[in-house]
């Protein structure tokens, strides 16, 4: 019997390893099935006057990437490498608009992304070990 429960609690143990291992793995799926909207850059709050939101959308098929900045919609590339993500390639349309700051800081840290976390709902991005971006699904 003592044999049956070791048995039976082993089996569980992998069982629930390898579903947290799997989600793991499927990060890259959950990052690219959404759009996220920016909630915070360097830690403060993001509120822009047009009340709109800077979002980012990942193209699995292209490693393409668009969103909306703040006053331009933005495109470029993208690669992932197990918790590792990296932009290339950013451009944007060019208007002008009359806070330009926050769109540039933006652009300026994605670029220099290195790594990401989803938990939830929430994916942060890393630069240097520090979060410098941090998104929700809309």
């Amino acid at each position: 019997m003592k044999t049956l429960i070791t048995v039976s609690v082993l089996i569980i143990s992998f069982v629930l390893s390898g579903c947290s291992s799997m989600k793991e793995l499927d990060q890259s799926k959950t990052l690219e099935s959404n759009t996220w909207l920016l909630r915070s850059m360097n830690g403060g709050t993001i509120v822009l006057s047009s009340g709109k939101d800077i979002t980012l959308e990942f193209e699995k098929n292209s490693q393409g990437i668009s969103g909306f900045g703040g006053c331009n919609r933005y495109f470029g590339k993208y690669s992932v490498k197990n918790d590792g993500l990296v932009f290339s390639g950013i451009g944007s349309t060019e208007m002008a608009c009359d806070n330009m700051n926050t769109e540039t800081d933006y652009y300026r840290l994605i670029q220099k992304t290195d790594k990401y976390k989803i938990v939830s709902n929430t994916l942060s991005l890393y630069s240097s070990g520090k979060v410098t971006l941090t998104f929700e699904k809309k």
